[in-house]
């Protein structure tokens, strides 16, 4: 009988342990979804503000764009009007180049039709 009873309390004092033990869980899974609740919130606070600090940047980097955009139009445009000198002056040495190569070969027929008509 002492042993049965011995048995039994050991018993329900061991399904005292795991219910309070199953608390605890409970507990700790209770904390653990506050914690990752708490972090989202965080993590999209902090996503907001970064958006806004990189739309900032954004406003106020367009704003020195403009300036800086007006003054490198203005390049381009000498640029560009360089740009259409070289082309002009290129297409100026083709045609010397053409020119030479033609009187060349102009040169070169009158040689070989003098060689021709001597021999």
């Amino acid at each position: 009988m002492m042993s049965a009873k011995c048995c039994i309390e050991k018993q329900l004092q061991n399904l005292i342990v795991e219910e309070e033990e199953f608390e605890k869980l409970r507990a700790d899974i209770e904390i653990a979804a506050v914690k990752v609740a708490y972090f989202e919130n965080i993590i999209r606070s902090a996503d907001s503000i970064r958006k806004l600090a990189e739309s900032k940047i954004i406003e106020t980097e367009s704003r020195k764009l403009d300036s800086l955009s007006s003054k490198l139009d203005a390049q381009i445009q000498s640029i560009s009007e360089l740009i259409r000198k070289a082309e002009v002056k290129k297409d100026e040495a083709i045609i010397s180049l053409l020119n030479t190569e033609v009187s060349l070969i102009v040169l070169e027929n009158k040689i070989l039709h003098d060689k021709i008509t001597n021999s």
